[in-house]
């Protein structure tokens, strides 16, 4: 994910509308960008808490995850709105919603798994 976004980041500072202006990364790329590192330091730091049966060490993955859960469901939401005021609901809504909330199926599972290995923990 960190790699992606860093690939459009750089994509979009250097691409240029049809007036020859320069373009700048958008705030929701540098945002996903800085969540994403931010949540790939925690699991490494995550997983010397787990080898060392530290307990504390989850806390930080276990906040960036929740962290991410809410971004992307924020800008999910929001994409997923603008689209049915732009046209109608057709297939291709529906394969991005049903995959949308997948996602965040998956990383709430996930965010509770990692919430009962923290109390199991302490």
């Amino acid at each position: 994910m960190l790699i992606a976004s860093l690939a459009v980041a750089s994509a979009q500072a250097q691409s240029v509308n049809i007036d020859g202006i320069p373009q700048k990364p958008s705030l929701s790329v540098i945002a996903t960008c800085i969540i994403s590192f931010c949540l790939m330091a925690s699991t490494i730091f995550a997983m010397f808490g787990l080898s060392g049966n530290q307990s504390g060490f989850l806390l930080p993955h276990i906040f960036f995850s929740i962290v991410v859960c809410i971004f992307h469901a924020t800008l999910s939401s929001i994409s997923l709105v603008e689209w049915t005021q732009q046209s109608t609901i057709d297939g291709d809504w529906l394969i991005t919603f049903s995959g949308s909330l997948l996602f965040q199926a998956c990383f709430l599972t996930a965010v509770y798994l990692e919430l009962r290995c923290y109390r199991r923990m302490t």
